[in-house]
């Protein structure tokens, strides 16, 4: 059936372009491929004296402190609420505030293949590892909140600025027509219900740290709150959970067991090949909003399961807002 001859209901958008297909229709722009890309991922941050206006080698990462603006950007998807749905994609490119103390990490590599979503994420992970390098000889305090990322690939035809989307919704038609009124009227008992109160808290540090390692074992320590569990997030806890919560025939436990030991690696492995976490993930997230729909005995229109966008699409077919830049900022 052609996606826009599809019945939409409230939350569910056409599925999230996979960054491990092979599919022509997945691969970013092939002009890209050959040229060099370079990654900078931003942080606000207390000052460190080495970093300021200085560039810091560690490894293949260099990381410098600045007051001049820092370039970032997130796109949103949009489906119109029409009877023939279109959907329009609107990338932002901010900077950081006037005057705001910037930590920057940068890297560059050369865009080998069509789909260059793997080679963003190595570069996010070379990034972040250097930042925790740093952080473990001197403290945290010098990236204390990401601002964001931004990617841009040098062409014979100019620079392109490419879209992670490592954090893009699909707001499809009918969200005006959710109730919240069931949330607003229970709001008050959630601060007196500890485990719910604390599942919340992780839930919402794991939509912080959405399809990476981290945000993972989150939403499992979610679900295992939610589950009656003991740190352990055992399958047949879940399973119990979920029929409980009226989804009997949705999840079996062999799912279940994939799901509980992809947790189990991360946490004593540390890794996780990201084409197999990838729809794991998604799973969890959804088990982790059913369960605390349950806890919160809130009913919603908007699907369990509203699956994100993982990059990376190209900026120059989306349509663009853009803050002008800010007096000292680079190109």
């Amino acid at each position: 059936m052609d996606e826009s001859q599809q019945s939409w209901k409230p939350g569910l958008s056409r599925s999230p372009t996979n960054p491990f297909s092979d599919e022509p229709s997945e691969s970013i722009d092939f002009e890209l491929v050959g040229c060099v890309a370079q990654y900078r991922l931003g942080f606000s941050g207390s000052p460190v004296p080495q970093l300021l206006d200085k560039w810091l080698a560690i490894g293949d990462v260099y990381i410098t402190q600045s007051l001049k603006p820092f370039r970032y950007q997130y796109t949103d998807v949009v489906t119109t609420d029409h009877e023939m749905p279109q959907m329009f994609e609107t990338t932002r490119r901010l900077w950081s505030r006037p005057g705001q103390l910037v930590t920057v990490a940068q890297t560059e590599f050369l865009v080998k293949e069509n789909r260059a979503g793997d080679q963003i994420d190595a570069a996010r992970s070379l990034c972040e590892s250097a930042f925790g390098a740093l952080s473990a000889v001197i403290d945290e305090r010098f990236m204390d909140r990401r601002l964001g990322e931004f990617v841009s690939v040098k062409t014979a035809n100019g620079v392109y600025f490419v879209d992670t989307t490592n954090a893009m919704r699909s707001f499809a038609p009918g969200i005006g027509g959710v109730s919240l009124k069931e949330l607003t009227e229970r709001a008050a008992s959630y601060a007196n219900d500890p485990v719910l109160q604390s599942a919340l808290k992780f839930y919402a540090r794991g939509v912080e740290n959405r399809l990476t390692e981290i945000g993972y074992v989150l939403y499992a320590a979610t679900a295992d709150m939610l589950a009656g569990g003991r740190s352990k997030l055992n399958p047949s806890d879940l399973k119990r959970a979920l029929d409980i919560a009226g989804q009997p025939d949705r999840w079996n436990i062999s799912k279940l067991k994939k799901i509980t030991q992809a947790r189990g690696r991360l946490i004593h492995n540390g890794m996780l090949p990201s084409a197999e976490m990838y729809e794991l993930w998604y799973d969890l997230e959804e088990i982790v909003r059913t369960l605390l729909r349950h806890k919160m005995r809130v009913r919603s229109d908007w699907h369990d399961r509203v699956p994100m966008y993982e990059g990376p699409a190209l900026a120059p077919p989306t349509d663009l807002d853009e803050e002008p830049a800010p007096d000292g900022a680079t190109p």
